[in-house]
């Protein structure tokens, strides 16, 4: 990603997996990104239900966030 999001106009919900470290490095440069671009945003962090990391209060606020963004 190289940070230019001046061209967009869509609203974006971003969900980041909550230990991914490779993925997360690229969270506060899509934030400021969004911001610098002035779009309406939403970045919400979970953890997968797969595993022993899993945070169900997590999830379900993940969750509750994806619908509510599409109401």
């Amino acid at each position: 990603m190289n940070g230019d999001l001046s061209g967009s106009k869509a609203a974006v919900l971003a969900i980041y997996a909550g230990l991914d470290t490779r993925v997360n490095e690229t969270r506060p440069l899509a934030e400021a990104a969004l911001e610098a671009a002035g779009l309406v945003h939403d970045i919400v962090t979970f953890l997968n239900d797969t595993g022993a990391r899993y945070d169900p209060e997590a999830a379900a606020l993940a969750y509750a966030r994806v619908l509510d963004w599409f109401v």
